[in-house]
């Protein structure tokens, strides 16, 4: 009765209002259609996040796609991949490692990690090379979320696939010879992260 009066004209403003909302919100009139839900249903959550970061999902499956398959299976004929791996698995052991006298000035923090590496999945090539994997895919994915945070989703979505499908970093993230896939993923998300 509120709704009628208030569409006739007549009743308090508040009446008018609360009409007024409801006509909004899809919640039509006192007639046979009231308490009846719009046609137009919202999404599932889930379905709304996958279509708001589609390209950063999309990135994240090629990622996975370009590195994970045969990744411990050739060696890399460079003596590097061999050293990294050598020592992080002096470390696995417990034993005393260190880097050979011209590269001393190296931090041991990247055969840390292929240790760490090794204790999770034991001790390979695949698992040494994950290290790089993971490390990329969580830059790409930091990467995406601070330039979101930014509200420049074009931007994040560029970054993305660019981590994602560059031949630079597909190549050194499939090979233990350098850091260089973390140092790639630390070099897009670090200055994200102080914007």
């Amino acid at each position: 009765a509120t709704a009628s009066a208030a569409r006739r004209g007549g009743g308090s403003g508040t009446a008018r209002v609360v009409a007024r909302r409801r006509r909004s919100r899809g919640g039509g009139s006192d007639g046979p259609c009231a308490g009846r839900p719009s046609s137009a249903t919202p999404l599932p959550r889930m379905l709304r996040l996958a279509r708001t970061h589609a390209v950063a999902l999309a990135a994240l499956a090629l990622a996975l796609a370009l590195r994970v398959p045969w990744l411990g299976s050739t060696p890399n004929p460079s003596g590097d991949e061999g050293n990294w791996t050598w020592v992080a698995w002096d470390l696995h052991q417990g034993r005393p490692a260190a880097l050979p006298p011209d590269a001393r000035f190296v931090p041991l923090t990247f055969a840390r990690l292929i240790a760490a590496a090794y204790g999770l999945f034991g001790a390979s090539f695949a698992a040494a090379r994950a290290v790089l994997v993971v490390g990329l895919v969580a830059g790409l994915v930091a990467s995406y979320a601070l330039a979101r945070r930014l509200d420049a989703p074009r931007a994040a979505g560029a970054v993305a696939l660019t981590l994602a499908l560059h031949p630079w970093s597909v190549v050194w993230s499939r090979t233990v010879t350098v850091p260089y896939a973390l140092s790639l993923a630390l070099a897009v998300a670090g200055p994200l992260a102080w914007l």
